[in-house]
């Protein structure tokens, strides 16, 4: 199983595949300009669809297993890789 992996200063991949609180927690410490995601046809439907709100406005604001995120990232880039 592939995991969460910060590349370098500014630039961070998740695999889709493995969508947990640790990508949430990853983006608000590190604040990466760049994103890229890996199989994404294989998060949840909610994570696609916080992704897809994150993508419009660059704002993560959720509650989501007991812990609350709110935070912006303005500028970011997101790579979404293609389905297999």
């Amino acid at each position: 199983m592939k995991k969460i992996v910060h590349i370098e200063s500014g630039k961070y991949f998740q695999d889709g595949s493995n969508t947990t609180n640790r990508i949430l927690d990853v983006l608000q410490e590190k604040l990466p300009k760049v994103i890229l995601i890996d199989e994404i046809d294989k998060m949840g439907k909610s994570f696609q669809n916080q992704l897809l709100n994150f993508m419009e406005s660059g704002r993560v604001k959720v509650v989501q297993q007991k812990k609350s995120y709110d935070f912006t990232i303005n500028g970011a880039k997101i790579f979404v890789f293609p389905y297999r």
